[in-house]
């Protein structure tokens, strides 16, 4: 909401139904106060047994003894018919109890007594209108003006009436009048300015407000409503000759930047919509909310949208600059270097949100993926522990957890981590991934039958997980069982997966494992084909293929290229000190 539609709201423009009131309220309002009695026993009978008989019997409507009170006044009545007070004070009774029309008639009857009584006047008046008499309270109002020209309220109250009869024309020319005695006034003004809108007639309204913009140079508020009026209207020209006068006045002031933002936008100028935001988020005293609100807005805005990448990465760091310490400032700014894949960076503002609210579970989440996505898994367990406890159903945590601890060779904790996670474990991809490491897991534990179990609970979940089908082929090699079925597995991992060098190299020593030796060559020759040539496993592995077909020679060759690129196997030192295959 721009500054202009902020003041007009607060003037409370008058909605078509302006003319139906709750007749309660607004009795409840016109309750006869004791100065008007006061008042009118001062310019009424002056008969001091009368003037004992009105306190005698005030004194019990005082006391709360209404209906006593009414008898003394009937009395006075009976004696003195011609008594405007008893009048007064029977209609004032009658009003408090709710009895408007039995209120009117005694007024009447005080009025009859004293028609120059501006207290009878005005108080007949103000019922007159609650009963919808409104020629009548047009006739009365019109008389108090009469006695007291230089009482603005008896303009405002005749201008109120007309608002109430409906004839809009007529309380617009009583305020005329009034504006001609008094001079400019703000409230007359601005009462105009909201009946010449409720009439729809904007040229008139924006008259109204000129008036106060000469009277009131300084004021940004009538500027900003003719900003608006002009905006409506379709002149952006003069609306921003407006817009821009406040910003003269108030280079300082946020919200016009943030209301010229908003024009500039709509008139698709980009650049300097950019340009006021910026100025507007620049401001230490706009607050932070405020500013993430809008932010918010304009990155979702897909119809009219604006900002550029790099603009919502620059306003991403103004409202931190501004905010440094704002837990949501730290976020966006530090989400929007991850957007920016700037994870280092990033990583960096996750952990200052952490150090605010260390139960944060988006500053924790975007924390760990700023590491991981880094390979910096250093001192990144207690936080993916915490997260776990936060949010125990996130697979993922327990996945990533599991990950680092088997990086640490910590082969225990790694199967308690995983098996805890496949508890949750919903997505069939994230829980093969999980099967497959407590596998390879509980092999490095040397627990053998177990890790065969959880290999099988992998390919019997995903039959084509080459991996699984790789990893537990050779697994089974290194501790020569089931030679036969590794290098089925192997087979199987090599059709899903022709080009992959790690796979073709299982099968080639599956195959060797089976003395297959001239099928071993062919697989072999194919793995160093697709990226094993500077594989140390790959070269040492087709060094024992060709010692075992008899050519010695080459077999020593590759061994030496095997310990050029990596240790090899624990043995690959001895074959090539005495040029002979060990096993």
């Amino acid at each position: 909401m721009d500054s202009a539609t902020r003041v007009i709201n607060k003037l409370n423009i008058y909605p078509k139904n302006m003319f139906r009131f709750s007749m309660l309220l607004i009795l409840l309002a016109i309750s006869f106060m004791p100065a008007y009695s006061q008042t009118a026993k001062e310019t009424s009978n002056n008969d001091s047994k009368v003037g004992l008989l009105l306190i005698d019997a005030q004194k019990e409507a005082l006391l709360g003894n209404i209906e006593k009170a009414v008898t003394k006044y009937n009395a006075i009545i009976q004696k003195y018919p011609d008594c405007g007070v008893a009048y007064f004070e029977l209609a004032n009774i009658s009003n408090n109890k709710g009895l408007v029309y039995q209120s009117i008639t005694y007024l009447k009857k005080a009025y009859q007594v004293d028609s120059t009584n501006k207290w009878y006047v005005q108080a007949l008046s103000q019922l007159y209108q609650v009963t919808g008499k409104y020629d009548s309270t047009t006739f009365l109002c019109e008389k108090l003006i009469q006695m007291d020209p230089s009482n603005l309220d008896y303009y405002n109250n005749l201008a109120s009436n007309y608002i109430y009869a409906n004839n809009i024309k007529k309380s617009i020319d009583t305020y005329n009048r009034a504006e001609k005695r008094f001079g400019i006034s703000e409230d007359i003004v601005l009462e105009k300015y909201k009946l010449f809108l409720s009439i729809n007639d904007t040229v008139q309204a924006i008259k109204e407000i000129e008036k106060l913009t000469k009277k009131f140079p300084k004021e940004q508020n009538y500027y900003s409503i003719l900003a608006k009026l002009y905006h409506d209207r379709g002149n952006f020209k003069r609306a921003e000759s407006y817009y821009l006068v406040i910003e003269k006045l108030n280079p300082t002031d946020p919200y016009i930047h943030i209301t010229l933002s908003d024009f500039y936008k709509e008139r698709r100028n980009s650049k300097k919509a950019f340009e006021e935001l910026k100025k507007g988020f620049s401001s230490k005293t706009l607050d932070s909310d405020f500013k993430l609100k809008i932010f918010e807005q304009y990155l979702n805005d897909t119809i009219n949208p604006f900002l550029k990448p790099q603009d919502a990465d620059e306003l991403s760091d103004i409202i931190y600059q501004t905010h440094p310490t704002d837990l949501k400032a730290i976020l966006v700014r530090g989400n929007s270097l991850f957007i920016h894949k700037k994870y280092k960076d990033s990583k960096e503002y996750f952990a200052k949100a952490l150090k605010i609210d260390s139960l944060n579970i988006y500053a924790l989440d975007y924390y760990i993926r700023s590491h991981l996505i880094l390979n910096d898994t250093t001192n990144l367990e207690p936080y993916l522990a915490r997260a776990i406890r936060q949010l125990p159903n996130n697979t993922y945590y327990f996945y990533f957890l599991g990950s680092i601890l088997f990086s640490k060779k910590e082969y225990k904790k790694v199967i308690n981590t995983l098996q805890a996670g496949l508890l949750t474990a919903n997505n069939s991809s994230l829980k093969e991934e999980m099967l497959l490491q407590i596998a390879e897991a509980y092999y490095y534990d040397k627990q053998d039958s177990l890790s065969t179990i959880y290999y099988q609970k992998v390919i019997s979940l995903n039959p084509k997980n080459a991996l699984a089908l790789n990893n537990f082929s050779y697994h089974l090699l290194l501790v020569n069982k089931n030679l036969p079925g590794a290098l089925e597995l192997a087979e199987l991992a090599v059709k899903l997966t022709p080009k992959n060098s790690n796979n073709l190299d299982t099968y080639a020593w599956a195959l060797y494992k089976n003395e297959k030796y001239i099928e071993a060559k062919k697989a072999i020759k194919k793995s160093m084909k697709y990226g094993g040539k500077k594989n140390d496993v790959v070269l040492e592995h087709y060094g024992d293929i060709l010692y075992k077909l008899n050519n010695v020679s080459r077999a020593n060759k590759f061994w030496l290229r095997a310990q050029k690129y990596g240790p090899g196997s624990a043995l690959l030192k001895i074959k090539i000190t005495q040029r002979k295959l060990i096993e």
